[in-house]
């Protein structure tokens, strides 16, 4: 899949307008139907991630995390198709700043922290971690959405306050991140995606 191309998804003809990005699991793109209307189209690879094992069918797991999340204290694009047969789910656009893009401007408000730290905290009684790297919220109305459907069993090691803090909290290796797209600017260790836990600021 490329941008500028027409794909059939199921049984709906999409225009590909955009790359939005690359998880651990899938690239994701910016739809349009026949009616100029947006949507996301999370398409599966199979691409190794030096920090990260999958167990079972990726596709399995997005649909299971995003039923769980729907009982958790955050805002989630509703999803609304999964095509089996093309190893790809199609989910509800949420037309917002991406949360990295708001820590480097320093646009993260005290509402919004919050709409976070509560998410943490309900995951974690849940006995859950998401995946708090900001490349996965979005803030819309500073309201805070978790656009990806990702949910591991709780580990401390990679909770918010032990490993997701730490990009929240550090404006200047996420503005030079974005700049460049290095991930040395913000990971202590890249091998294993950790963060550096120095420079940090409050944001509360």
């Amino acid at each position: 899949m490329k941008v500028g191309e027409i794909i059939c998804l199921g049984s709906e003809v999409y225009f590909i307008e955009r790359f939005l990005g690359k998880g651990k699991s899938a690239y994701s793109f910016l739809i349009k139907n026949s009616c100029a209307l947006p949507f996301v189209l999370k398409q599966m690879h199979h691409e190794p991630c030096s920090y990260y094992h999958f167990e079972g069918n990726k596709l399995d797991m997005e649909i299971d995390a995003y039923k769980k999340l729907q009982k958790l204290k955050i805002h989630i694009p509703e999803l609304l198709e999964q095509i089996p047969s093309q190893e790809c789910l199609i989910k509800a656009f949420i037309d917002g700043e991406n949360a990295m893009s708001c820590i480097a401007n320093n646009r993260i408000t005290l509402s919004v922290w919050k709409q976070l730290t509560d998410f943490a905290h309900s995951a974690k009684q849940a006995g859950f971690n998401p995946d708090f790297f900001p490349a996965n919220f979005i803030v819309h109305n500073d309201m805070l959405y978790y656009i990806d459907y990702e949910l591991n069993p709780y580990d401390e090691k990679w909770d918010f306050d032990h490993w997701g803090r730490y990009y929240w909290q550090n404006k200047n290796r996420m503005k030079a991140f974005l700049e460049d797209g290095d991930s040395k600017h913000i990971n202590e260790n890249t091998e294993k995606g950790l963060p550096f836990k120095k420079d940090v600021v409050s944001l509360t």
